[in-house]
């Protein structure tokens, strides 16, 4: 990667940054867009805890009746007993380990 990617990936980083900066402002006034979808960066807990999010507890339990779904995790994201949080997804960090690289074979 030469200097004038790195500046390109920092000039988008920049605007990336800017955006969540503005969405963040919009949240906490009111004018955001009704679902939000992708603003990981942002501390959703923190503004979850102060009420700018609509908790979704009564619609989640009349029409989505936890079928299929992980609860564990989506629980996780409940804030003061509230549901202003759904995850879109999640992931667990693993780590593999080829027993070829370590030159014996590992016992765990």
């Amino acid at each position: 990667m030469d200097v004038s990617e790195m500046m390109s990936l920092s000039q988008e980083d920049q605007r990336y940054d800017s955006c969540l900066a503005s969405t963040q402002v919009k949240i906490i006034s009111g004018d955001a867009a009704d679902i939000l979808y992708g603003v990981s960066r942002m501390n959703l807990y923190s503004m979850s805890h102060s009420g700018v999010f609509t908790d979704l507890r009564e619609f989640w339990e009349r029409d989505m009746n936890d079928g299929g779904f992980f609860m564990p995790v989506l629980d996780a994201c409940m804030v003061d007993g509230k549901r202003s949080i759904i995850p879109f997804g999640f992931a667990l960090p693993v780590v593999y380990v080829n027993k070829h690289a370590t030159g014996s074979d590992l016992q765990l």
